[in-house]
């Protein structure tokens, strides 16, 4: 990593720029948690989070984990947890220092993308899902009308062969995912769901997932607002670099 890095720094050195890191989703942790009350310093409501997760995810307790409070809905307590291992996160850590870079922002993808369309999102007067497309993953957030997050799924794409032959598989489990997400909760109702991916996989999956849900799809084009140099083309980032890449 550190190698990358150098590599990196030495073409386009930091300086003044902020610098912003995006995280693979399916490498971390991103729940909702439900609760009749919560506890009031983060410390605690960190505490309660790894307890709660420990089950599923016997490596909680080896993660830095960060939660937020988002407030209230149909009389329980909504808590946010990200969580990451503690051991990549200083081996990254470790890479930028070499390299004289200091991170300002180290975040999952998903709440790159999130806060970034976070106003377009609260337009909408009913529920929503963002579904993230990467090279090597995916990933389905279901949000409410707040728009705070409410579900969230994400796994490792099959790298070998042919990648678009799995988004119509991909597309099935969200179908299955956004079912389960409405039929969990009466009046719950999906008005927008929201691709965020490269333009071959959008084109693609969209086909397959419009035809499933008969809910029209939005495209959130990752490289709206930006200049590219002479030379790049959007095509050649990833979606989560260019989520990275607007200030937080």
């Amino acid at each position: 990593m550190t190698e990358v890095f150098q590599e990196i720094a030495v073409a386009i050195p930091q300086g003044h720029w902020p610098l912003q890191i995006a995280l693979p989703d399916p490498a971390g942790v991103f729940e909702v948690l439900v609760f009749d009350s919560l506890p009031a310093s983060a410390r605690d409501r960190a505490a309660l989070a790894r307890f709660r997760l420990e089950k599923d995810w016997p490596m909680i307790t080896q993660m830095e984990c960060v939660t937020q409070a988002l407030g209230k809905a149909s009389e329980k307590e909504l808590l946010l947890v990200v969580a990451a291992d503690r051991q990549w996160l200083e081996l990254i850590r470790n890479a930028c220092r070499r390299v004289n870079w200091v991170p300002r922002v180290m975040d999952m993808t998903v709440n790159h993308v999130f806060n970034r369309f976070y106003a377009h999102f609260a337009q909408s007067s009913h529920d929503g899902v963002l579904i993230i497309i990467e090279p090597d993953y995916w990933a389905v957030l279901l949000f409410d009308t707040t728009p705070n997050p409410r579900f969230f799924r994400t796994r490792w794409r099959d790298t070998v062969g042919l990648q678009n032959s799995d988004l119509a598989i991909i597309a099935t489990e969200v179908e299955r995912l956004v079912r389960a997400y409405v039929l969990a909760e009466p009046g719950r109702k999906i008005e927008q769901l929201y691709i965020y991916a490269n333009e071959s996989d959008r084109i693609l999956f969209a086909a397959s997932l419009d035809t499933r849900m008969r809910v029209p799809s939005q495209h959130l084009d990752a490289s709206r607002g930006f200049v590219f140099a002479p030379g790049i083309s959007p095509c050649s980032l990833t979606p989560s670099v260019l989520a990275a890449a607007v200030p937080r």
